[in-house]
């Protein structure tokens, strides 16, 4: 394990780095974490009356020849056809979120978090 770049967890790590108690900013790196991978991402939209951030996933493309390894180096694009999310911030932590039918935000049944301010793409292979 490095101990210059930190290792992520979504139960552990969603307000690592203080970034749930700070207001998002347009164009911010963001990590967008699941049970064991993550996935780079640009914050594109705040509202700060609902507390909702929109992130919208990066292109990361990988720059080491590390093959299957734990140790993985990407350069990052943003991707105006990448995946979009949508996260509020709710008891402490940011919580993905969808619109229903009605046009109410509601909670994901398995929420993803995310990390603001730090981009950051890991894929494990051992999953």
């Amino acid at each position: 394990m490095s101990l210059l770049k930190p290792t992520y967890n979504l139960h552990s790590n969603i307000g690592i780095h203080g970034t749930a108690h700070r207001k998002p900013s347009i164009n911010e790196g963001a990590t967008i974490c699941y049970a064991k991978d993550r996935h780079a991402g640009t914050v594109v939209a705040y509202d700060h009356i609902r507390n909702i951030v929109t992130v919208q996933q990066d292109k990361a493309t990988r720059i080491d020849n590390n093959g299957m390894s734990d140790s993985q180096d990407y350069h990052y694009e943003t991707d105006e056809k990448g995946a979009i999310y949508h996260f509020k911030f709710k008891n402490d932590k940011w919580i993905e979120m969808m619109k229903s039918d009605k046009g109410r935000w509601k909670q994901m049944r398995c929420p993803n978090g995310i990390i603001i301010g730090e981009r950051d793409e890991f894929y494990d292979f051992t999953f």
